[in-house]
């Protein structure tokens, strides 16, 4: 199953000084947001004389899924698996941390079957 498209939503992190100063100007700080996608393109972040939008800092992706029964039958199991992840990265299902990552445009996966159902 396939996750992409634009039912993804993407925050700012609220407690950054550059998130809070985005906010209290009227920018875009939190909404839905296209994955695959850089949320730069997308108006979130500063506009700057060389790019659309830049935001250096930490940011959330969040997205429910119905995971199918078919997918859940005894005996299988249920990973998670990203592309392209750009320096770093926690993956979480339920609050609950499943696997981490840093470095540059790489694939992270983990294994989330006690962790959905």
């Amino acid at each position: 199953m396939l996750l992409d498209g634009d039912d993804w939503q993407l925050e700012l992190d609220p407690k950054d000084p550059v998130t809070i100063r985005l906010k209290a100007a009227g920018n875009k700080t939190k909404g839905p947001v296209l994955v695959p996608g850089a949320w730069q393109t997308q108006g979130f972040g500063e506009a700057t004389a060389a790019l659309k939008n830049q935001y250096i800092g930490v940011a959330t992706y969040r997205k429910t899924v119905a995971v199918p029964k078919a997918m859940m039958s005894a005996g299988r199991s249920l990973w998670l698996v990203t592309d392209r992840i750009e320096r770093s990265a926690k993956l979480m299902v339920g609050g609950k941390l499943v696997t981490e990552h840093t470095g540059y445009l790489s694939r992270l996966e983990g294994d989330v079957t006690g962790l959905v159902g």
